[in-house]
């Protein structure tokens, strides 16, 4: 973040509560602004006679000082920050911040900036909208990690979220394995189409990655080697292409399956 647009330091010498990040900096609020600004403070986590303590006592947050000073910034009639110059991980951790303390205008700032992030940190995108019901978000964002390992996918989704994206991804794995079993010209089988079905389905490798990248799987050189003398093996070609475009928008999104799961 450039020296300009730096936050506001949120501490007030007349606040009536002083909050404690998890790296030990404090930040003294005015407690009618968390009235005015937040639907959940206190957290849960805190009893209300932890949180009805005076202003000399310090109630322990679970946030670090990045986040809980870019969070503050959104109860105080201020400009708010913007969020266009933070780092990943920090708009990743004020969005989470926003969500658990309700802080609603913070909460729509980071619903866009996450959904800008996009096409970069698809799966932990993912996982913040699928935790936040932001369903507009949650298939825009799981699309984009068919072309991550599937391995290295589930490893970082939140557990509740495992169940349901397995199953969607195997529907789009199905459109990878799929070929017409040959075209006719005439009464005679082309003799090519087994050749060229082979190159296809290479070009394939069994990897949904490849359902994003249609035109480099029918049209490169090692396809266009091998076909017959008529239009037909193009034909065939296009209708292979067209008939897998067609399945795959037909696959319900990544939110029909999280419902399901429910």
């Amino acid at each position: 973040m450039s020296p300009l647009h730096l936050p506001i330091p949120v501490w007030f010498p007349d606040s009536d509560v002083t909050f404690r990040s998890t790296d030990g900096v404090l930040f003294k609020i005015h407690r009618i602004n968390l009235d005015t600004h937040s639907g959940a403070f206190p957290p849960p986590e805190f009893a209300s006679t932890e949180f009805g303590c005076s202003a000399t006592e310090v109630v322990d947050l679970t946030e670090d000082a990045r986040t809980l000073e870019l969070l503050f910034q959104f109860i105080y009639p201020w400009r708010q920050p913007t969020l266009l110059d933070t780092p990943f991980e920090a708009l990743d951790a004020l969005a989470e911040a926003a969500e658990k303390y309700q802080i609603f205008s913070a909460m729509n700032i980071c619903r866009v900036r996450m959904k800008d992030t996009l096409p970069e940190h698809p799966v932990q995108v993912m996982n913040y909208a699928a935790r936040h019901s932001y369903f507009e978000i949650l298939d825009a964002a799981a699309p984009l990690t068919i072309s991550l390992p599937a391995a290295d996918v589930l490893r970082s989704l939140s557990g509740q979220f495992i169940v349901p994206y397995v199953p969607w991804r195997n529907v789009l794995t199905s459109g990878c394995r799929c070929a017409p079993l040959g075209h006719r010209g005439g009464y005679d089988l082309c003799v090519n189409w087994t050749r060229i079905c082979a190159v296809i389905l290479a070009n394939f490798g069994g990897q949904v990655a490849s359902l994003r990248r249609l035109e480099t799987v029918f049209v490169n050189e090692a396809v266009s080697g091998v076909s017959c003398k008529s239009s037909l093996c193009s034909q065939g070609l296009h209708l292979w292409r067209q008939r897998v475009e067609q399945e795959v928008k037909a696959i319900p999104p990544m939110r029909a399956f999280l419902a399901q799961s429910a």
